[in-house]
């Protein structure tokens, strides 16, 4: 009787600590489980947080000063249409879009005008002007003048003389 008593501590016993083992497993389970919901959150937010400020990140615009020399007087609208289509030439059409290259002002007492363009297309707006040689028919010289972060600088440096 000793023995079988002794046999059915042990079973209980061992009963016991299989279910201490199996709750203490199910706890260190469910605490992973919130550990890699928390790790993925924090990842997705990384890249959520990446992405959105990728988006934000929008290339900021120079404005490029420049004046041309001309044999007689020219009109804005002449100029524009040549400049844009030698533009569109240079940069191709997605590559001009992308630029946002546009004629914002010019004028006609000082032959200056302003350039606005998205900054890596910069060097290659100056392109575009230096290749510029004539406009309706009259041979031209387009020197860039200045760039500037600002409008309002850019017209300062279009209106002097």
């Amino acid at each position: 009787m000793n023995m079988l008593l002794l046999m059915t501590v042990l079973a209980i016993t061992m009963a016991i600590a299989s279910i201490i083992i199996s709750i203490y497993l199910l706890r260190q389970t469910r605490n992973l489980k919130r550990s890699i919901e928390i790790l993925t959150f924090g990842l997705n937010a990384r890249r959520l947080e990446r992405k959105l400020s990728e988006l934000a990140e929008r290339p900021r615009k120079r404005y490029v000063v420049f004046e041309i020399v001309a044999g007689q007087d020219l009109s804005e609208a002449d100029i524009r249409r040549s400049l844009y289509e030698l533009a569109r030439d240079v940069l191709g059409e997605s590559g001009f879009i992308k630029s946002g290259f546009q004629l914002v002002y010019f004028n006609n007492t000082t032959n200056r005008g302003i350039i606005r363009v998205r900054e890596p297309y910069k060097l290659k707006a100056l392109g575009v002007l230096g290749l510029l040689r004539e406009i309706s028919g009259v041979q031209v010289l387009a020197t860039p003048l200045s760039t500037s972060g600002t409008i309002k600088r850019a017209k300062k440096i279009a209106d002097m003389k």
